[in-house]
C-alpha cells in the first residue's frame, strides 16, 4: 500500500485511448495525454480526500493538471507541469500556474520536468 495521498508524474508517454486506463488502486486519476512522442501529466489524489480538478491545459508550450486538495480546513494545490523541449519559457507563462494571486497564500506544490531555457535568468535547466 502507497504512503502517499498526492503522486504527480510527467512525461507518461499515453495517448487519449490509454489515458482513460490509468489507474492506481484508492486514488483518483486526473491525467492529460498527448498525442505526441512525449509529454502527458497526471495528479492521482487519494479517494479519501477532498479534491477537485482546478485546471488543465495542453499547448505546444505547456502542459499541466492542477488539483486543489482539501486537508482539515486548509486548502493546498498541486501542479503537475511538463514543458517540451524547445520552447522558451518565460517567467510570466510560469506565474499563470500560480493560484496564490487568485485564492490567497494556499500553499502550492509544482513537479516539473523542465529542459528548456528559461528567459528570466537566460540558463538552462534539466529536470
Amino acid at each position: 500500500m502507497l504512503a502517499l495521498d498526492v503522486i504527480l508524474l510527467q512525461e507518461l508517454h499515453v495517448t487519449e485511448d490509454k489515458a482513460s486506463r490509468l489507474a492506481i488502486p484508492g486514488f483518483h486519476c486526473f491525467a492529460v495525454a498527448r498525442d505526441a512522442k512525449r509529454g502527458g501529466v497526471a495528479v492521482f489524489v487519494r479517494d479519501a480526500l477532498q479534491y477537485s480538478l482546478t485546471s488543465q491545459s495542453v499547448s505546444e508550450v505547456v502542459e499541466h493538471t492542477t488539483v486543489c486538495v482539501k486537508v482539515g480546513a486548509e486548502l493546498s494545490y498541486f501542479t503537475s507541469v511538463y514543458f517540451p523541449r524547445g520552447h522558451k519559457v518565460s517567467a510570466a507563462a510560469l506565474s499563470r500556474l500560480s493560484y496564490r494571486y487568485e485564492f490567497g497564500h494556499a500553499p502550492e506544490l509544482y513537479a516539473k520536468d523542465v529542459r528548456v531555457t528559461y528567459q528570466g535568468c537566460n540558463c538552462y535547466r534539466s529536470g
